[in-house]
C-alpha cells in the first residue's frame, strides 16, 4: 500500500531529508566536508523526484524502481506510466538503498561525478543518461538542457535551506 512519508513544509522536508543523506554519507566513510555539499546534491535530486516530498511515499526518496519480489507500491510516474517503484520501512532504509543503487556499475559514472564535484550539475545529467530519468518522456516532454536548469535551480534552492 502506498503511504506518503512525509507531511509538513518544504524547507522541514528539505532539512529532514538532507540530515538523514548527511548521516548514511557521514556512516559510510565521507568526512564532514564532503559530505555536507554531496548531500545537498542529492537532496536536490531528491526534490525533483518528490516534489519536496509531496510524492515520496514508503520512505523512497529517489524514486527507485523495484525488481523481482522487492517490497514495492505501485504508482504513476511523470511519464503516465504505472510502475513498482520500492518501499521501504525506514527512512535510513531508503537512504540507504539510493546510495546502495549509485554504487552499482550502471550508475557508477554519476556517482563518480557526484562525489569528485559535488556542485556541479554533471553528475545529475549522466544518471539520467544512465536511464535513472529521461526528460524527453516526461508529459509535457522537456530536453536535457531544461533537466540541467531545473537541477541547478533546485541545488541552489536546497542549499539556501541548508544555509
Amino acid at each position: 500500500m502506498a503511504k506518503h512519508t512525509w507531511s509538513g513544509s518544504d524547507d522541514d522536508w528539505v532539512r529532514s531529508r538532507y540530515q538523514a543523506a548527511y548521516d548514511v554519507l557521514r556512516a559510510r566513510g565521507q568526512s564532514d566536508d564532503a559530505a555536507k555539499p554531496i548531500a545537498i546534491s542529492i537532496v536536490s535530486h531528491w526534490a525533483i523526484e518528490t516534489g519536496r516530498g509531496k510524492n515520496e511515499y514508503n520512505y523512497n526518496v529517489g524514486n527507485i524502481t523495484a525488481v523481482g519480489a522487492q517490497p514495492h507500491v505501485e504508482l504513476r510516474d511523470i511519464s503516465g506510466v504505472t510502475m513498482r517503484f520500492r518501499a521501504f520501512m525506514s527512512l535510513a532504509e531508503g537512504v540507504g538503498a539510493y546510495l546502495d543503487l549509485l554504487s552499482q556499475s550502471r550508475y557508477a559514472n554519476a556517482k563518480e561525478m557526484l562525489f569528485s564535484n559535488p556542485t556541479s550539475s554533471d553528475w545529475y545529467i549522466a544518471l539520467g543518461h544512465a536511464g535513472w530519468f529521461d526528460p524527453t518522456a516526461a508529459q509535457p516532454p522537456s530536453t536535457w538542457d531544461a533537466a540541467r536548469t531545473l537541477y541547478e535551480s533546485v541545488r541552489k534552492s536546497v542549499a539556501q535551506v541548508i544555509g
